[in-house]
């Protein structure tokens, strides 16, 4: 291993969370990193067709909320 090799990392990173982290996923992360880094700084050599972000996809339109009793708007009767 080199002196900055990512097995220590994952070592350093399980180490951290007190062996209470998801070490598959850590291993991932620590392993996929450096490749993930070096594209996110030179975007010419991504592995992906286009290096533009994706848009997102449309979303549900919001559900109207509840009126609240401190909006001077709220029209709705009180008992009383």
């Amino acid at each position: 291993m080199t002196d900055d090799d990512w097995r220590y990392h994952v070592y350093d990173t399980v180490k951290g969370s007190d062996w209470l982290g998801d070490q598959d996923a850590i291993h991932y992360m620590c392993r996929e990193a450096p490749n993930a880094v070096l594209e996110a700084a030179n975007p010419s050599t991504s592995t992906t067709e286009s290096p533009t972000v994706a848009p997102a996809p449309p979303t549900a339109p919001a559900t109207p909320s509840t009126p609240s009793t401190a909006d001077p708007s709220n029209t709705t009767p009180t008992s009383s």
